[in-house]
C-alpha cells in the first residue's frame, strides 16, 4: 500500500486536476507546488517554494505537468486520526472520537479513483472501519443521553446529543432532534408562561438548534427575546435591551415592536446624549439631538403602538428642552468682536442677544494709556475669542485730530457726562438698558489677564 503511485496527465477539459493533487509544472521551469482551491474559472496552486499561483483553466490546459494524487498522505492521516479517537475512547472522551472520526472519514474521501486501483480500495477499506466506529461511539452518546434525560439532568443530555452531530449528516441531526423536541419544546413553553424568559430562550435556543427550518421554533424564540428586552427595558437596562431586541429581528425581521422598542432606545439615547452638551455649554450640538430624539417619539406615537403615555412625557420634554437650547445657542452664539461707536446700535444688540456691553472712553489718537490698552488686550485673540462670545462692544472715542461729525460728537459728550468720565481710557461694563454694573480701565499683564478680571467682575 505504501508504493508510490504516480499518474501522468496533462491539464485539459475532460482530465482536470483535482484538489489536493501534487503538481509539477514543467513549462518554462521546474516548479511544484498542491492544488489547494478551484475557484470558478482558475486554480490555485500552492507552491514548495512558497507563496500561491492562481493559474486560469484556459491558460493551464497549455501547460505540461505530472499529478500525483497524495493518497498516501491522506491514508496516513486518517490512520492517525483513528488512533487519536481510539485513544479518546479509552478514555471515555466520545465527543472529541466522533469529531476524530469524521475528520478521518473525510481524509478517505480526498483519495479520487485516479489515484489508482489500490490507493481507492485501501481508502474504502478504511472509510467502512471508520464508519462502524463512529456509529459505536455515537450510540454511547445517545445512550448517556438517554440516561440523562431519565434524570431530567437536561443540560448534560443535550451536551451528549450536541457531541453526536457531525456537519451534513442530515438525517442523524433529524432523528436527534425529535427526541430533543420532545423534552425541551414542552419546557421552554412552561418557562415562557411563567415569564422565566431567560431559561425559556435558552430552551427554545437549542430547540432551534435541533430543527433550524422551523419558523414557528423561530418565532417562539424571537418572542422570548422581545419579552425579557421590555423587561429590561423597564428597569432601564438600555445595553440588555437593544441586543434582546435585535435578536429578536434576527429571527423574524417583521417584528415592529422590537424595532419601534429599538427606536425609543434610539430616541432616548439622544436625548441623554443632548443633556450632556447642553451641561457642557455645548447648546447647538444639544439643540441637534433633542430634535433628532423629537422626530423619533412623534414617529412612534403616529404608529400608537409603544408606550402612548410615556411618549407624550416624552415629546413634551424634548420640546421644552429644544426651546430652552435655541434659546441658550441664540445668546451663546459667537459674533464678529467688531467695535460699534453707535450707543443706541449697542443697546439693541445687548438687549437681542442678552449680553452686557464693554464701553471703552479712549482718546484714540493721543493718549499713551489708551494706545496700550489697545495694543496689548483689544487687539489680541485672546480677547477678541472672550468679547465674541459674551460681550458687545462700544467704542467712544474723543480724538484730537480726527474728525468726527457733529452728532457723533454730541452723543460721546452726552455719555460722558452721563458715566461720569473723568479721565482715560475709562471702561464701563453695562448691562442691555445701560446700567453700570461695574468701571475699570487699563491693567498690566496682558489680555489672558485682562480677561480674567473682566469674568471675575461679570461673575458678582
Amino acid at each position: 500500500m505504501k508504493t508510490k503511485i504516480l499518474a501522468f496527465l496533462f491539464f485539459a477539459a475532460f482530465s482536470p486536476v483535482c484538489l489536493g493533487d501534487v503538481i509539477h509544472l514543467t513549462n518554462g521551469g521546474k516548479l511544484k507546488g498542491t492544488v489547494v482551491e478551484e475557484d470558478g474559472d482558475r486554480i490555485n496552486v500552492k507552491l514548495d517554494s512558497g507563496g500561491v499561483t492562481y493559474l486560469k483553466k484556459e491558460l493551464v490546459k497549455k501547460i505540461e505537468c505530472t499529478a500525483v494524487p497524495d493518497a498516501e498522505k491522506a491514508i496516513d492521516r486518517a490512520e492517525e486520526l483513528q488512533k487519536e479517537a481510539e485513544i479518546d475512547v479509552a478514555r471515555e472522551d466520545f465527543g472529541a472520537a466522533v469529531a476524530k472520526y469524521d475528520k478521518a472519514i473525510r481524509q478517505c474521501g480526498l483519495v479520487r479513483k485516479k489515484a489508482g486501483k489500490l490507493w481507492t480500495k485501501a481508502a474504502f477499506v478504511l472509510s467502512s472501519e471508520l464508519k462502524e466506529q463512529l456509529v459505536t461511539v455515537r450510540n454511547e452518546l445517545v445512550k448517556r443521553g438517554d440516561e440523562q434525560l431519565a434524570l431530567k439532568e437536561y443540560e448534560r443530555a443535550i451536551l451528549y446529543y450536541k457531541a453526536t452531530i457531525i456537519k451534513g449528516d442530515i438525517e442523524h441531526t433529524q432523528k436527534i432532534g425529535k427526541k430533543v423536541l420532545t423534552v425541551y419544546l414542552p419546557l421552554a413553553d412552561a418557562c415562557f408562561n411563567e415569564k422565566n424568559y431567560e431559561r425559556s430562550i435558552r430552551y427554545y435556543s437549542e430547540c432551534l438548534f435541533f430543527a433550524p427550518e422551523s419558523s414557528e421554533m423561530g418565532k417562539k424564540l424571537a418572542d422570548a427575546y422581545l419579552l425579557r428586552g421590555i423587561a429590561f427595558y423597564e428597569k432601564r437596562k438600555n445595553r440588555e435591551a437593544t441586543r434582546d431586541m435585535r435578536a429578536c429581528l434576527q429571527l423574524v425581521p417583521s417584528n415592529t415592536q422590537a424595532g419601534n422598542y429599538l427606536l425609543m432606545i434610539h430616541a432616548e439615547t439622544l436625548s441623554g446624549q443632548a443633556a450632556k452638551d447642553k451641561e457642557k455649554g455645548k447648546y447647538s450640538a444639544a439643540l441637534n439631538k433633542y430634535v433628532a430624539a423629537g422626530k423619533v417619539y412623534k414617529g412612534l406615537l403616529d404608529k400608537e403602538t409603544v408606550l402612548p403615555e410615556t411618549l407624550k412625557e416624552k415629546i413634551s420634554s424634548v420640546e421644552e428642552n429644544i426651546a430652552i437650547c435655541k434659546d441658550l445657542a441664540f445668546k451663546n452664539i459667537k459674533l464678529p468682536a467688531v467695535w460699534t461707536q453707535d450707543y443706541q446700535k449697542a443697546i439693541r444688540s445687548a438687549k437681542k442677544y442678552e449680553r452686557p456691553i464693554l464701553i471703552n472712553f479712549t482718546g484714540s489718537d493721543w493718549c499713551h494709556w489708551c494706545k496700550k490698552l489697545k495694543a496689548e488686550v483689544f487687539s489680541r485673540r485672546a480677547f477678541q475669542n472672550y468679547a465674541s462670545e459674551r460681550l458687545i462692544l462700544l467704542e467712544i472715542d474723543f480724538p484730537s485730530h480726527k474728525s468726527q461729525s457733529a452728532k457723533q460728537k454730541e452723543q460721546n459728550q452726552s455719555l460722558s457726562r452721563k458715566y461720569g468720565i473723568k479721565g482715560y481710557p475709562t471702561v464701563i461694563l453695562a448691562d442691555a438698558d445701560g446700567k453700570v454694573i461695574a468701571k475699570t480701565g487699563y491693567k498690566e499683564g496682558g489680555a489672558d489677564k485682562y480677561v480674567g478680571h473682566l469674568k471675575k467682575i461679570l461673575s458678582r
